[in-house]
Order: structure tokens, then C-alpha cells, then sequence
């Protein structure tokens, strides 16, 4: 259930700046009849499913059932996402991001936010007060402007510490998804299911896409067509 609401956070920060990002929508497609397909699996069970996009990311959740008799283990790098029709990309194939480089570093920018919100807060703090001493002092002033003027500093100062906190949220929300949501490495056992995110950077490209991976010494493939909104 926290994966769901971390990724829902996510998904619903993105769609709030979308104006920035591409929206993909991504459906199932036939496999290219064409197409070289790898020996089939008989063993194991995979389902894949477009969730959606969300910053730079896109995102699928992917199901996995051993059937077989032996376990055998999977890792976010057996997945790639590979355009189905070169001609015309300019994307080329990508391996999953890693969840947790992705995580780490979410968690460095999250630090040096916060950082520099605590300095910035401490610097407005003594300009404001600086501000109100410096037309304290001159003959003549007007006081009471000089509180309107401090007040509206202080209302701006608070609202852009706030922006910076929510960022700060932001950034430990997406930092936890990755952690725990998304497949980092896994070993299944015969009768073991795993539910688990992957997530590729976004291809910013219409058209059509396989997601390949590679485990139990087979490949295996899904395809999808997509379409930038």
C-alpha cells in the first residue's frame, strides 16, 4: 500500500507542472509479425502494465510467478526499453534506472535543499531586520510603512520557505518510492510471485516500443505503441 501512495504522490506532483513534460500514452501492441521471438518460457509468468508517466519517468508495474521447479533471480538491468522502429528515433535503447542511485541521489538533493532553505531563511531573516533598524534610525520615516513593507517580506519569506519544505517532501517521497517500490533485485522461488515497479527514463518519442527482459536464461518480451500528448 506505501508504494501505491508514494507513487501516486509522485505521479500527481508531475501532472500539477505537466506543462514541462511530455505526457506518453502507452498501450499494449501486437508483436511485429516479423519480428525474431525469442524460445518461449514455459516456466514462468510475466505481466506488464503501463502505469504512466511522471517527470522524466515512465512507469510499469510488472508481475512475475515462478512456475518452474528450480529458482532463478532478476534485477532491474535485465530490462531494457527498445524502440520497435528505428527509423525516425532519435532515442536510443535504455537499460531500467537504477532504484538505488536513483534513491541516493533523491536523498543528496533532498540534504542540500534543505540546506540551503536554512540559509536562506537565515539571510532574509537579517535583511529583514536590517531593513527595519535602517528606517527605525532615519529621521522622518515612515513607521508604519516600514511595518506594511516588513510584513509583506516576512508573507513572501514564509511562503517561499513553504514552496521549499513541500520540495523537500517532494524529494523524500520520490526517494522512498525508489527504495521500495521499484524491482532492485530479487530471487524467486518455485510458486514465488513478485509485484514490482520498473521504470525507464522518458523516451519524449511516439511510436512503438518493446520492453525486453532477460531472466531464467530466456529473453522475454512485451510490446506497446505510444503517443505523445
Amino acid at each position: 500500500m506505501k508504494n501505491w501512495i508514494y507513487l501516486m504522490i509522485i505521479m500527481s506532483i508531475a501532472a500539477c507542472s505537466r506543462s514541462p513534460y511530455p505526457q506518453l500514452s502507452m498501450h499494449p501492441a501486437p508483436i511485429d509479425a516479423q519480428a525474431t521471438l525469442p524460445v518461449q518460457d514455459s516456466c514462468t509468468q510475466w505481466d506488464l502494465t503501463y502505469i504512466g508517466d511522471a517527470y522524466d519517468y515512465i512507469i510499469f508495474e510488472c508481475q512475475l510467478i515462478n512456475h518452474c521447479a528450480h529458482d532463478f533471480s532478476i534485477r532491474f538491468s535485465d530490462f531494457s526499453l527498445i524502440p520497435a522502429d528505428t527509423e525516425g528515433f532519435h532515442t536510443p535503447s535504455s537499460t531500467a534506472i537504477n532504484p538505488k542511485e536513483q534513491s541516493n541521489h533523491l536523498q543528496q538533493v533532498k540534504k542540500s535543499v534543505k540546506k540551503d532553505r536554512k540559509t536562506k531563511n537565515i539571510l532574509n531573516g537579517i535583511l529583514l531586520g536590517l531593513q527595519v533598524i535602517t528606517t527605525a534610525t532615519v529621521p522622518g520615516a515612515n513607521i508604519a510603512e516600514s511595518i506594511i513593507y516588513g510584513t509583506e517580506n516576512i508573507a513572501y519569506m514564509i511562503d517561499d520557505n513553504n514552496a521549499l519544505k513541500d520540495y523537500e517532501r517532494n524529494l523524500r517521497d520520490e526517494s522512498l518510492y525508489f527504495k521500495s517500490g521499484v524491482l532492485h533485485q530479487a530471487n524467486l522461488s518455485p510458486g514465488d510471485t513478485i509485484v514490482r515497479d520498473i521504470v525507464f527514463k522518458h523516451p519524449n518519442q511516439s511510436g512503438r516500443w518493446t520492453v525486453r527482459g532477460y531472466w531464467n536464461g530466456h529473453e522475454h518480451i512485451k510490446s506497446f505503441s505510444s503517443e505523445i500528448k
